[in-house]
């Protein structure tokens, strides 16, 4: 083989060389400007700012009604299981509380199995139920408490508390942590605002301590149902 030969062999192997390499970076380019417009598309819009919404009304109603516990501890001293220790009735606001961390990775699961309209819709039935259910139960009655309250209570707001604010990242990259953190936000609202509507209703001797657990219920149904009208997991996501 000439030296002639040899350069024009080389000079085509180098230029093929050439054009793949710039052929990757094309594609490296195009990877990249696609992964760009994915997360343009993942960070906002109007239904990803409404299923904000809905997750904060969740948080609102589930949180809400776990942190209002310091008004049924106070309430059932006095009033309501007289005579039963306190530290027996701290466990059932306690039990409540644990139940709703505990099941965080069974709702999540739970959560990518059947999604998330389900868990709300069962939340939203428990939730609304139990305080019903507290409004019917006689006085005295510590074991009918730790049911409804303890155990039906926290898992209605596990199973509703926990994808509510995972479903929120999956609209968001660059605004994640913000998001997150107005959705957790609506639970502190709501740990004030129940406590205190219930306080206010239960010493008013027109509406009492019954009805005032079922104006609660309402409250809680109506904002899972605004929570189920809004809310767009990553499955209905376009792209």
């Amino acid at each position: 083989m000439s030296a002639s030969d040899t350069s024009s062999d080389s000079f085509i192997k180098g230029k093929r060389y050439s054009e793949n390499q710039e052929l990757g970076w094309e594609s490296l380019e195009l990877n990249f400007r696609s992964d760009e417009k994915k997360e343009e598309r993942r960070e906002g819009g109007r239904r990803a700012w409404l299923t904000v919404a809905g997750s904060s009304l969740i948080y609102f109603a589930t949180l809400g009604s776990a942190n209002s516990f310091g008004f049924f501890q106070n309430y059932y001293e006095h009033r309501f299981l007289q005579g039963v220790p306190a530290s027996t009735i701290s466990f059932v606001g306690t039990l409540q509380i644990t139940l709703m961390n505990v099941l965080a990775a069974p709702a999540g699961a739970l959560f990518d199995c059947y999604g998330l309209r389900s868990l709300y819709i069962f939340s939203g039935i428990s939730c609304s139920g139990a305080f019903v259910g507290l409004s019917f139960i006689q006085s005295g009655s510590l074991w009918q408490i730790f049911l409804v309250q303890g155990v039906l209570l926290g898992l209605a707001n596990a199973f509703g508390s926990q994808p509510a604010l995972v479903v929120v990242g999956q609209h968001f990259i660059r605004r994640r942590a913000l998001v997150m953190g107005m959705v957790a936000a609506a639970g502190s609202v709501g740990g004030v605002c129940f406590p205190a509507l219930l306080a206010r209703m239960a010493n008013d001797r027109r509406i009492g301590y019954a009805w005032s657990l079922r104006v609660v219920s309402g409250i809680i149904a109506y904002v899972q149902d605004a929570a189920i009208a809004t809310f767009q997991t990553d499955k209905d996501m376009p792209g």
